[in-house]
């Protein structure tokens, strides 16, 4: 289960990427359907992208991982 306080940390980590590129920062949902390591983004437009991180990745990645992740999706 996704923990409150990773939320945060999730949403700023997100936040000075997205601010690095020079992009918009995309809506982010997160799956806890499946019980495998998954992320994706999509977009139709620059200004506006979706972001989909799995419970798994959250819970079981490190900060550092985590934020590599979310800079390859961007």
């Amino acid at each position: 289960m996704l923990t409150k306080e990773k939320t945060p940390k999730l949403n700023l980590m997100i936040k000075e990427l997205s601010d690095k590129l020079d992009m918009r920062a995309p809506i982010v949902f997160l799956s806890g359907q499946s019980k495998m390591f998954n992320a994706f983004a999509t977009s139709l437009l620059k200004s506006c992208s979706l972001m989909c991180l799995g419970e798994e990745l959250i819970n079981e990645f490190t900060d550092d991982e985590l934020r590599g992740i979310i800079a390859h999706e961007l």
